[in-house]
């Protein structure tokens, strides 16, 4: 692999190989290797589903494909540079039952012409809380930004995102929490800006908070139930609790900055990223710290909404940074449960200890 005389058509690379793509490769499995080239002319594609590391140079110069279909989506982890001429497809499987999806930009230069014909993509202001009207076709589209797009096509299909290099290394963002009386204030929409998953948990212990000045919570927006509801993780602790602090690539997620009339910092890095684990329980609460939970649960038959009550010994009864709001669905056809304290609305209320004869409001 790192030479001619190693080369074999649409053989797998071995673990840890300087791999030259020279006309074109099919990747059908997992594969770990150093560095990857793509010559001119030459197309590698990395199957859907299936996870290619480069833990060196990637340089493309010809065409890289990450593949996705109703199976999953190919991701790529780049631990080094990121460079080339060539062109960058990466695709996302997207079904029409939804509709509606939050979506991020894989790469540097994709454009809002990835949703063609009568598909919409928007965005979030956070000063106004409200949605923007469709943007026109042919505008760039940022990396880390978070964008909505409702579908109109008849049928699912992939959808693919290109322009400019994979996105790498370093992206700082700065969200903003604006005036000081709107309900949704502080609520920015933003996205995992890599072609594979982002850990939240790692990313946020990575800053330096208070001074990064962020909620240490993710709100993702999700479809279950004929309807879209929200889901939520902070701290450790997830509402429902198969919430995940993983971000899947292209995914559009919400975060909060902490205080009124100012700005807040995240940063994300390589460092931050993973594959996905098949079997790994990412919430699960290390032994030294079993915490006592209590989750209600409200249900109409067809739509449910959670809620919890966790027990941590660094939290306190009143209102505190471990608490995490409710994001409301706003659909009368949801049914909704949440805790108060002090006038605020929590999905997850973190208080002190769970003894007996202790009071939750609820509403």
């Amino acid at each position: 692999w790192s030479s001619a005389s190693e080369w074999v058509d649409n053989a797998i690379p071995p673990i840890g190989a300087n791999v030259k793509v020279r006309n074109t490769l099919t990747l059908d499995q997992n594969v770990d290797i150093s560095n990857l080239t793509i010559d001119a002319g030459a197309n590698l594609n990395v199957s859907d589903a299936k996870q290619l590391t480069v833990n060196g140079a990637l340089t493309n110069n010809g065409t890289l494909n990450l593949l996705s279909s109703v199976d999953g989506t190919a991701t790529i982890l780049t631990n080094g540079t990121v460079s080339g001429s060539g062109t960058n497809n990466v695709q996302q499987w997207l079904t029409v039952a939804r509709q509606w999806w939050y979506l991020s930009s894989p790469l540097t230069a994709a454009k809002t012409t990835t949703f063609t014909g009568t598909n919409k993509i928007g965005d979030y202001n956070e000063a106004t809380t409200s949605y923007s009207a469709p943007l026109a076709t042919d505008l760039p589209l940022t990396a880390g930004k978070g964008y909505v797009v409702k579908l109109t096509d008849a049928t699912d299909g992939a959808y693919t995102f290109t322009g400019g290099t994979l996105n790498n290394g370093d992206i700082t963002l700065t969200p903003t929490r604006t005036g000081i009386t709107a309900p949704k204030r502080g609520f920015n929409l933003v996205g995992n800006p890599y072609p594979s998953y982002l850990d939240w948990a790692a990313a946020y212990t990575d800053a330096t908070n208070p001074a990064v000045n962020m909620r240490n919570a993710i709100w993702y927006r999700t479809y279950a139930g004929g309807a879209m509801t929200f889901h939520t993780y902070g701290d450790g602790d997830a509402v429902p609790e198969t919430t995940s602090p993983l971000i899947a690539p292209m995914q559009g997620f919400w975060v909060k900055v902490a205080a009124d009339n100012t700005n807040g910092s995240l940063t994300f890095k390589n460092t931050h990223r993973k594959h996905f684990e098949t079997g790994a329980n990412p919430l699960k609460v290390k032994a030294l710290d079993a915490r006592p939970r209590l989750r209600l649960v409200v249900s109409n038959g067809t739509a449910t909404d959670e809620m919890l009550v966790v027990g941590k010994s660094y939290a306190s009864d009143v209102l505190d940074s471990y608490d995490i709001e409710k994001m409301s669905n706003d659909n009368v056809a949801i049914p909704e449960v949440y805790s108060v304290v002090s006038n605020q609305e929590l999905v997850i209320n973190s208080m002190n200890a769970l003894t007996e004869g202790k009071t939750v409001t609820l509403g």
